[in-house]
């Protein structure tokens, strides 16, 4: 039951993440039940495809390269991991669930003793967490100063 929990938390936190500018610029037609229900299942579906084609190297990172996982540490990380999405979602908080996957597993990795985590994956990881929005805010700036009405 609970990988079925962390999908509904995961579901309900990034497709909405994912789907919510096209859905509210009308790109699923008027604002409304049926938009609703198309920009979820759009969503859905192309995270799911995501998740088939190209999340190997990245479940790899969370599962084994930041600190060692039992089968017990990592049911606590699915359950903390989706309970933390759960609660930010019922507030209408849009957050990373990478974050929070992360800080789960880092949870986890502090309680064996802070020497059991890779720092050097660490430091990666929080380089993406600063680099990505910058990118992402200069991507979009030019695509916009270049392609923008």
């Amino acid at each position: 039951a609970l990988p079925i929990y962390g999908a509904y938390a995961l579901g309900a936190n990034n497709v909405v993440v994912t789907t919510a500018p096209y859905y509210h610029a009308g790109m699923f037609g008027p604002v409304g039940s049926k938009a609703a229900f198309w920009a979820a299942t759009v969503g859905g579906i192309s995270i799911a495809i995501g998740a088939l084609t190209y999340s190997r190297k990245v479940m790899a990172t969370i599962g084994k390269k930041i600190t060692p996982l039992s089968p017990f540490s990592a049911l606590i990380v699915v359950m903390t991991h989706s309970l933390a999405l759960h609660f930010f979602t019922w507030l209408k908080i849009p957050v990373s669930s990478s974050q929070a996957v992360v800080g789960a597993v880092i949870g986890v990795g502090i309680y064996h003793g802070a020497k059991t985590i890779n720092k050097k994956t660490m430091a990666k990881i929080f380089a993406g967490w600063f680099i990505t929005p910058l990118i992402a805010g200069l991507l979009a700036f030019g695509f916009f100063y270049v392609f923008g009405a």
